[in-house]
């Protein structure tokens, strides 16, 4: 029922006049749901047109977990499909979870203090700009980086390593 709700929302944003430059059709061959979201993030369904919006906030907050749940496998086939790069499919997707979990922060507080220090920490990652020497704290922060902090905040916040690390390790993976 919850994943019934959430692609609701996912196909009101794709064929609502903002989400999507131009009304595509969302299909797959194989009837891979990871490959019909990565073709929603490639129509910048996910892209947030006003940070101010708040069903838009709300909207790309619920997508979230849509976006968690793409299998692995999903991305070769994806880029097969299309004829396009794997990096640039895995980059799109890092960018939307980005915006998506931006969204979420900002409709969604943590009353468990772990979960709020590590939101707290991936917000500062996402717009360093937005905290008096955010850029300097991220560097301070980025040398102690390591596998188990990777796992620990992809645990605790329920996203992907892949991602957490691309976060975590990336100079260009800021929303600023």
């Amino acid at each position: 029922m919850k994943r019934a709700i959430l692609w609701a929302v996912v196909l009101f944003m794709a064929f609502s006049g903002g989400a999507a430059a131009e009304s595509q059709e969302v299909v797959c061959a194989e009837g891979r749901f990871g490959c019909q979201v990565l073709q929603m993030v490639a129509m910048g369904c996910f892209d947030p047109i006003n940070d101010y919006d708040s069903l838009e906030t709300r909207v790309l907050s619920a997508a979230l977990p849509l976006l968690c749940q793409i299998p692995q496998e999903d991305f070769a086939h994806y880029a097969s499909e299309f004829g396009v790069e794997e990096e640039t499919v895995r980059l799109d997707y890092y960018r939307a979870i980005s915006h998506c979990l931006w969204a979420d922060m900002q409709i969604t507080e943590d009353t468990d203090m772990r979960r709020a220090n590590v939101r707290r920490v991936l917000k500062l990652f996402l717009r360093p700009g937005d905290e008096p020497n955010g850029e300097e704290q991220v560097l301070i922060i980025r040398q102690s980086v390591n596998d188990d902090l990777i796992k620990t905040f992809s645990a605790e916040m329920d996203l992907p390593e892949e991602y957490v690390a691309y976060l975590l390790t990336n100079e260009d993976s800021t929303l600023d």
